[in-house]
């Protein structure tokens, strides 16, 4: 993942579940915490109303609040991102 500033983030998880196209969990292991495993949970609903995607991320397991409120914040930027691009909503 690169962030705004152009800093390079790299994670190595696991698939913990795959049900397409549905659902998607998996572990979230930061390099510099290889201590600390969180689970992500991307789950795919479709929204009729706009023929588009409704994609829901749950991230559980953070270290601290300091750390889920940068996920928090990172997620929300990858969730705009693709609303932008006309790829899913909310």
């Amino acid at each position: 993942m690169q962030t705004g500033t152009g800093q390079v983030l790299t994670y190595r998880g696991t698939y913990l579940e795959v049900q397409p196209p549905s659902l998607l969990v998996f572990t979230w292991p930061p390099l510099a915490q290889p201590d600390v495993v969180s689970t992500v949970t991307v789950e795919l609903t479709d929204h009729p109303a706009s023929g588009g995607t409704l994609v829901s991320i749950a991230h559980d397991g953070l270290a601290d609040d300091v750390t889920a409120k940068a996920n928090q914040q990172g997620w929300a930027s990858v969730l705009d991102m693709l609303e932008r691009r006309g790829l899913a909503l909310g």
